[in-house]
Protein backbone atom coordinates (compact mmCIF):
# COMPACT_ATOMS: atom_id res chain seq x y z
CA UNK A 1 0.00 0.00 0.00
CA UNK A 2 1.36 3.39 -0.99
CA UNK A 3 1.15 6.31 1.39
CA UNK A 4 0.79 9.61 -0.39
CA UNK A 5 2.30 12.79 1.01
CA UNK A 6 0.37 15.61 -0.61
CA UNK A 7 1.90 19.05 -0.62
CA UNK A 8 1.18 22.30 -2.40
CA UNK A 9 3.72 23.18 -5.05
CA UNK A 10 4.26 24.87 -8.36
CA UNK A 11 4.03 22.37 -11.27
CA UNK A 12 7.03 24.00 -12.99
CA UNK A 13 9.29 23.05 -10.06
CA UNK A 14 8.62 19.33 -10.51
CA UNK A 15 8.82 19.51 -14.31
CA UNK A 16 12.21 21.26 -14.05
CA UNK A 17 13.43 18.62 -11.61
CA UNK A 18 12.34 15.80 -13.94
CA UNK A 19 14.06 17.52 -16.88
CA UNK A 20 17.30 17.80 -14.90
CA UNK A 21 17.15 14.06 -14.24
CA UNK A 22 16.72 13.08 -17.92
CA UNK A 23 18.95 15.73 -19.53
CA UNK A 24 22.08 13.54 -19.75
CA UNK A 25 20.17 10.79 -21.59
CA UNK A 26 18.61 13.32 -23.96
CA UNK A 27 22.03 14.74 -24.86
CA UNK A 28 23.65 11.29 -25.17
CA UNK A 29 21.07 10.27 -27.76
CA UNK A 30 21.38 13.52 -29.71
CA UNK A 31 17.77 14.46 -29.01
CA UNK A 32 16.41 17.97 -28.78
CA UNK A 33 14.05 18.53 -25.86
CA UNK A 34 11.92 21.65 -25.76
CA UNK A 35 9.54 22.20 -22.87
CA UNK A 36 7.30 25.19 -22.34
CA UNK A 37 5.70 25.40 -18.91
CA UNK A 38 3.88 28.64 -18.17
CA UNK A 39 5.28 30.25 -15.04
CA UNK A 40 1.87 31.44 -13.94
CA UNK A 41 0.26 28.03 -13.43
CA UNK A 42 -1.57 27.84 -10.11
CA UNK A 43 -0.12 25.68 -7.33
CA UNK A 44 -1.33 22.08 -7.16
CA UNK A 45 -1.63 19.67 -4.25
CA UNK A 46 0.20 16.46 -5.16
CA UNK A 47 2.68 13.95 -3.84
CA UNK A 48 5.93 15.39 -5.20
CA UNK A 49 7.73 12.04 -5.30
CA UNK A 50 4.91 10.26 -7.16
CA UNK A 51 4.50 13.08 -9.69
CA UNK A 52 8.25 13.14 -10.25
CA UNK A 53 8.23 9.37 -10.73
CA UNK A 54 5.46 9.63 -13.34
CA UNK A 55 7.22 12.42 -15.24
CA UNK A 56 10.52 10.53 -15.15
CA UNK A 57 8.85 7.41 -16.59
CA UNK A 58 7.20 9.41 -19.36
CA UNK A 59 10.36 11.31 -20.27
CA UNK A 60 12.54 8.22 -20.05
CA UNK A 61 10.24 6.24 -22.35
CA UNK A 62 10.05 9.13 -24.81
CA UNK A 63 13.83 9.34 -24.85
CA UNK A 64 14.27 5.59 -25.19
CA UNK A 65 11.78 5.13 -28.04
CA UNK A 66 12.57 8.26 -30.05
CA UNK A 67 15.11 7.54 -32.78
CA UNK A 68 18.56 9.03 -32.15
CA UNK A 69 18.70 12.65 -33.21
CA UNK A 70 14.93 13.01 -32.87
CA UNK A 71 12.90 15.81 -31.36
Amino acid sequence: RTTLKPERLQPKEVVDQALDTIQADVEARGHALEVQVPGDLPPVTVDRDRLLQILNYLLSNACMYTPNGGT
